[in-house]
């Protein structure tokens, strides 16, 4: 009788370890979702914050938050940095795709920065200029270019620029593209 008894409470104990183990298991895997979730969220918007979770994932998803929060107001100066320049800076990505554009940029391009952000660079310029475009040519070469003293051909007028560019790497040391200032001293 009482080897039975302790096979029934072997049983028993076994039974119920094995329902508290699915049960933190699920919390724990629902808990990483949500963590998942948010990173998603934050790849494309810094903003975005990922729900509370209890324990030391908590702590963790804490952290996440505040580095997030930091990074956006880092972005948030440099592009305010960016912004209050004179001279047009424009950033190019290795896919000839314009990826920034500040103010004195749309300014001397005559455009929005949300109808060229993502658009092909030589896009901004006049059909069939015959222009060589020295952020294009950094691009292709690797070649940076200080001071360069060009007419840009764009539609609706020719301004004469000085325009310095360099490339821009990611934190590999891989090229991402290109930064170009350019200032009008037409």
């Amino acid at each position: 009788a009482m080897r039975v008894a302790v096979q029934r409470m072997t049983l028993v104990g076994l039974g119920l370890s094995l329902v508290v183990v699915f049960f933190v298991i699920r919390q724990l895997t629902k808990n990483m979702e949500k963590i998942k979730t948010g990173l998603r969220g934050m790849r494309f918007d810094l903003g975005w914050s990922i729900a509370p979770v209890p324990g030391e994932l908590g702590q963790i998803v804490d952290a996440i938050n505040d580095l997030a929060r930091t990074l956006l107001e880092t972005r948030s100066m440099h592009n305010n940095i960016l912004d209050s320049l004179a001279d047009a800076v424009i950033t190019v990505d290795s896919h000839n795709l314009v990826s920034y554009i500040n103010p004195a940029g749309c300014e001397l391009f005559q455009c929005q920065a949300s109808d060229v952000v993502g658009k092909p660079y030589l896009q901004l310029f006049r059909p069939n200029a015959n222009f060589s475009s020295p952020i294009v040519d950094t691009l292709q070469t690797g070649r940076e270019h200080r001071d360069i003293e060009l007419d840009y051909p764009l539609p609706h007028r020719t301004p004469r620029v000085l325009a310095t560019t360099s490339l821009l790497f990611d934190g590999g040391g891989n090229p991402l593209g290109v930064v170009a200032i350019i200032r009008d001293v037409s």
